[in-house]
Protein backbone atom coordinates (compact mmCIF):
# COMPACT_ATOMS: atom_id res chain seq x y z
CA UNK A 1 0.00 0.00 0.00
CA UNK A 2 2.47 2.43 1.06
CA UNK A 3 4.42 1.40 -2.29
CA UNK A 4 1.32 2.22 -4.35
CA UNK A 5 0.93 5.27 -2.44
CA UNK A 6 4.79 6.62 -3.54
CA UNK A 7 4.49 5.18 -7.03
CA UNK A 8 1.51 7.91 -7.58
CA UNK A 9 3.57 10.44 -5.93
CA UNK A 10 6.19 10.13 -8.21
CA UNK A 11 4.04 10.30 -11.29
CA UNK A 12 2.05 13.28 -9.99
CA UNK A 13 5.41 15.40 -9.55
CA UNK A 14 6.75 14.14 -12.91
CA UNK A 15 3.85 15.43 -14.94
CA UNK A 16 3.82 18.48 -12.77
CA UNK A 17 7.67 19.12 -13.60
CA UNK A 18 7.17 18.52 -17.44
CA UNK A 19 3.84 20.82 -17.39
CA UNK A 20 6.11 23.71 -16.04
CA UNK A 21 8.66 22.98 -18.92
CA UNK A 22 6.04 23.29 -21.47
CA UNK A 23 5.18 26.33 -20.34
CA UNK A 24 8.84 28.07 -19.98
CA UNK A 25 8.53 31.63 -21.27
CA UNK A 26 5.51 34.02 -22.13
CA UNK A 27 5.27 34.76 -25.69
CA UNK A 28 5.33 38.51 -26.49
CA UNK A 29 2.74 40.60 -27.56
CA UNK A 30 2.88 42.82 -30.83
CA UNK A 31 2.69 46.28 -30.11
CA UNK A 32 0.52 48.69 -32.55
CA UNK A 33 1.72 51.49 -34.60
CA UNK A 34 0.43 54.75 -32.96
CA UNK A 35 -0.37 57.45 -34.98
CA UNK A 36 2.23 59.55 -33.09
CA UNK A 37 4.46 56.88 -34.85
CA UNK A 38 3.13 56.49 -38.48
CA UNK A 39 3.36 60.57 -38.43
CA UNK A 40 6.87 60.23 -37.94
CA UNK A 41 7.53 57.88 -40.59
CA UNK A 42 5.62 59.36 -43.27
CA UNK A 43 6.53 63.01 -42.44
CA UNK A 44 9.23 63.96 -44.76
CA UNK A 45 11.88 66.48 -44.18
CA UNK A 46 12.58 67.49 -47.99
CA UNK A 47 10.52 69.87 -48.89
CA UNK A 48 8.35 69.55 -52.26
CA UNK A 49 9.64 71.24 -55.02
CA UNK A 50 7.46 73.99 -56.70
CA UNK A 51 6.18 72.72 -60.50
CA UNK A 52 7.75 73.95 -63.77
CA UNK A 53 7.17 76.92 -64.97
CA UNK A 54 5.85 78.40 -61.54
CA UNK A 55 8.26 82.19 -60.23
CA UNK A 56 11.02 81.30 -59.28
CA UNK A 57 12.27 81.10 -55.46
CA UNK A 58 15.02 83.22 -54.76
CA UNK A 59 16.07 80.58 -52.46
CA UNK A 60 16.67 78.60 -55.33
CA UNK A 61 18.82 81.33 -57.38
CA UNK A 62 21.91 81.91 -57.27
CA UNK A 63 24.00 85.16 -58.25
CA UNK A 64 27.49 86.31 -58.78
CA UNK A 65 29.76 89.26 -60.22
CA UNK A 66 30.82 87.97 -63.45
CA UNK A 67 32.49 90.98 -64.67
CA UNK A 68 33.84 94.67 -64.37
CA UNK A 69 35.05 96.83 -66.09
CA UNK A 70 35.18 100.53 -67.05
CA UNK A 71 34.46 103.22 -69.79
CA UNK A 72 33.97 106.55 -70.35
CA UNK A 73 33.31 107.53 -66.74
CA UNK A 74 31.29 104.74 -66.19
CA UNK A 75 31.81 101.48 -64.17
CA UNK A 76 30.05 98.19 -65.42
CA UNK A 77 28.93 95.45 -64.16
CA UNK A 78 28.00 92.42 -65.01
CA UNK A 79 26.09 90.02 -62.56
CA UNK A 80 25.02 86.53 -63.14
CA UNK A 81 21.71 84.64 -62.09
CA UNK A 82 20.97 81.13 -62.28
CA UNK A 83 18.17 78.66 -61.44
CA UNK A 84 19.54 76.27 -59.07
CA UNK A 85 16.24 74.59 -58.28
CA UNK A 86 16.57 71.48 -60.46
CA UNK A 87 13.05 72.90 -62.63
CA UNK A 88 12.12 75.24 -65.16
CA UNK A 89 10.55 78.40 -63.21
CA UNK A 90 9.80 82.25 -64.46
CA UNK A 91 11.21 85.70 -63.65
CA UNK A 92 8.09 88.03 -64.85
CA UNK A 93 10.17 91.89 -64.44
CA UNK A 94 13.73 92.93 -64.37
CA UNK A 95 14.74 93.31 -60.50
CA UNK A 96 14.77 95.85 -58.04
CA UNK A 97 18.63 96.67 -57.18
CA UNK A 98 19.86 97.53 -53.71
CA UNK A 99 23.55 98.05 -52.32
CA UNK A 100 24.01 97.32 -49.28
CA UNK A 101 26.77 98.06 -46.18
CA UNK A 102 28.95 95.64 -44.93
CA UNK A 103 26.02 95.43 -41.92
CA UNK A 104 23.92 94.52 -44.44
CA UNK A 105 21.98 98.12 -44.12
CA UNK A 106 19.99 99.57 -47.39
CA UNK A 107 22.47 102.58 -48.87
CA UNK A 108 19.32 104.20 -50.65
CA UNK A 109 20.73 104.26 -53.89
CA UNK A 110 18.65 104.90 -56.66
CA UNK A 111 18.81 103.24 -59.44
CA UNK A 112 17.53 104.66 -63.06
CA UNK A 113 15.32 102.68 -65.20
CA UNK A 114 17.90 101.47 -68.59
CA UNK A 115 16.65 101.34 -72.56
CA UNK A 116 13.68 98.94 -72.91
CA UNK A 117 15.57 96.38 -75.99
CA UNK A 118 13.98 97.20 -79.54
CA UNK A 119 11.43 95.12 -81.22
CA UNK A 120 12.73 92.72 -83.06
CA UNK A 121 16.46 93.18 -81.82
CA UNK A 122 18.95 93.37 -82.09
CA UNK A 123 19.07 92.13 -78.52
CA UNK A 124 21.73 92.33 -76.06
CA UNK A 125 21.31 91.40 -72.42
CA UNK A 126 24.40 93.46 -71.02
CA UNK A 127 23.33 96.66 -73.24
CA UNK A 128 19.23 96.92 -72.79
CA UNK A 129 16.40 95.67 -70.57
CA UNK A 130 14.42 93.33 -71.78
CA UNK A 131 10.82 93.53 -70.14
CA UNK A 132 9.52 90.30 -71.60
CA UNK A 133 9.31 87.15 -68.73
CA UNK A 134 12.36 85.37 -68.34
CA UNK A 135 12.46 81.56 -68.41
CA UNK A 136 15.50 79.81 -66.20
CA UNK A 137 15.84 76.53 -67.02
CA UNK A 138 18.08 74.39 -64.45
CA UNK A 139 21.50 74.93 -64.09
CA UNK A 140 24.83 74.57 -61.83
CA UNK A 141 26.31 77.55 -60.26
CA UNK A 142 29.99 77.39 -60.73
CA UNK A 143 31.43 81.10 -60.91
CA UNK A 144 34.27 81.60 -63.31
CA UNK A 145 32.63 78.85 -65.56
CA UNK A 146 29.20 79.18 -65.96
CA UNK A 147 28.49 82.87 -65.81
CA UNK A 148 24.64 82.83 -65.26
CA UNK A 149 21.38 82.30 -67.73
CA UNK A 150 20.53 85.53 -66.49
CA UNK A 151 22.51 88.93 -67.38
CA UNK A 152 22.02 91.54 -65.21
CA UNK A 153 24.37 94.67 -65.84
CA UNK A 154 24.75 98.02 -63.88
CA UNK A 155 26.13 101.13 -64.99
CA UNK A 156 27.58 102.88 -62.14
CA UNK A 157 28.99 106.61 -63.65
CA UNK A 158 32.37 107.40 -61.59
CA UNK A 159 32.13 110.51 -58.92
CA UNK A 160 34.77 112.54 -60.31
CA UNK A 161 32.17 112.83 -63.31
CA UNK A 162 29.27 113.99 -61.34
CA UNK A 163 28.20 117.66 -59.38
CA UNK A 164 29.20 117.98 -55.68
CA UNK A 165 27.16 115.97 -53.91
CA UNK A 166 26.23 117.15 -50.17
CA UNK A 167 25.87 113.84 -48.68
CA UNK A 168 28.89 111.87 -47.46
CA UNK A 169 30.49 108.84 -49.69
CA UNK A 170 29.15 105.88 -48.82
CA UNK A 171 30.64 101.83 -49.52
CA UNK A 172 28.63 99.35 -51.46
CA UNK A 173 29.70 96.35 -50.40
CA UNK A 174 27.56 93.58 -51.95
CA UNK A 175 24.48 94.21 -54.40
CA UNK A 176 21.10 92.34 -53.73
CA UNK A 177 18.22 91.69 -55.96
CA UNK A 178 14.47 91.10 -55.61
CA UNK A 179 12.72 89.74 -58.38
CA UNK A 180 8.73 90.18 -58.29
CA UNK A 181 6.78 87.10 -56.77
CA UNK A 182 9.45 86.34 -54.57
CA UNK A 183 9.91 86.98 -50.82
CA UNK A 184 13.78 86.95 -50.62
CA UNK A 185 16.39 88.48 -52.20
CA UNK A 186 19.83 87.24 -54.09
CA UNK A 187 22.40 88.71 -52.23
CA UNK A 188 25.66 88.70 -54.61
CA UNK A 189 29.22 89.63 -52.95
CA UNK A 190 31.36 91.94 -54.24
CA UNK A 191 35.20 91.67 -54.52
CA UNK A 192 36.06 95.23 -53.22
CA UNK A 193 33.49 97.94 -51.79
CA UNK A 194 31.93 100.50 -54.55
CA UNK A 195 32.22 103.97 -53.50
CA UNK A 196 28.47 105.42 -54.19
CA UNK A 197 26.83 108.90 -53.65
CA UNK A 198 23.16 108.96 -52.46
CA UNK A 199 22.08 112.61 -53.62
CA UNK A 200 22.18 111.43 -57.39
CA UNK A 201 21.12 109.32 -59.91
CA UNK A 202 24.69 107.62 -60.07
CA UNK A 203 23.40 104.01 -60.90
CA UNK A 204 21.17 102.81 -63.94
CA UNK A 205 19.83 99.41 -64.94
CA UNK A 206 22.08 98.97 -68.40
CA UNK A 207 20.92 95.67 -69.74
CA UNK A 208 18.84 92.96 -68.30
CA UNK A 209 17.96 89.40 -70.07
CA UNK A 210 18.61 85.73 -70.66
CA UNK A 211 22.82 85.53 -71.33
CA UNK A 212 23.82 84.85 -74.73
Amino acid sequence: MIRTLLVGAIVVAVLAVIACGGSSSPSSTPTAATPSTLASVNDSSSPTPPPAGSICDAANLYGALVLAQGTAGTEYYTLGVTSVGGVDCILVNPPLVYFKDAAGADLGIPVGAGTDCPTGGPYDPNACVDEDAVDLPPGAATPGVVNGQLSVTLGVTDIETLVACPSPNVQAHFITLRFTGTTEDVRIGLPADIELLTCVNQVRLHGYGPSK
